[in-house]
């Protein structure tokens, strides 16, 4: 998150992120979410895709 956005499954190996934040937030970490639609690859479109950051970095811009 402090290098700012990525994809969790390409970048990160992180095939459950929901999961991840929680146990972050439960250690104190301040993560705020924004929801958004993106793009993949092949042109489909993806309703409610979470953006996660720390609250003192606000999201930067996001490409799919």
């Amino acid at each position: 998150m402090t290098r700012g956005p990525g994809s969790d499954i390409r970048e990160l190996n992180i095939v459950r992120p929901g999961a991840r934040i929680n146990e972050l937030r439960s250690l104190g970490h301040k993560i705020l979410t924004h929801r958004l639609t993106l793009t993949d690859d092949q042109g489909r479109t993806h309703q409610g895709m979470a953006l996660y950051y720390l609250s003192t970095n606000p999201p930067a811009q996001v490409t799919a």
